[in-house]
């Protein structure tokens, strides 16, 4: 099982690294653990920013990865959530494809 969400946050002056730092802090009160290193990423030709991390809620793992894009007052952040230990693996290629084939329209 995996969700997919993408959301648009509307503000003005928004970085990469504050939309991080934003669900970095959400995950890091739900207990979660383990984000990795923003590294570099493209998403419909504008630099961006991907992270994976993991929560546990009562002993599952809900594993996540994430892209971060900001284009004009739209902070955009594309996740795929995944439900088991070491469940995301397997669905890194269709998030690739699914960050391949997105528009910021």
């Amino acid at each position: 099982m995996a969700q997919l969400t993408i959301l648009c946050n509307e503000e003005e002056n928004q970085t990469l690294d504050s939309l991080i730092q934003q669900d970095a802090a959400i995950i890091s009160g739900l207990g979660g653990s383990g984000l990795s290193e923003p590294t570099p990423i493209e998403v419909a030709g504008t630099a961006g920013k991907q992270v994976t991390y993991t929560i546990n809620f009562s002993g599952f793992a809900v594993e996540q990865v994430a892209a971060y894009v900001v284009k004009g007052e739209c902070g955009w952040r594309i996740g795929l959530a995944t439900y088991g230990e070491g469940s995301l693996r397997s669905y890194l290629p269709l998030f690739e494809r699914i960050i391949a084939s997105f528009r910021l329209d």
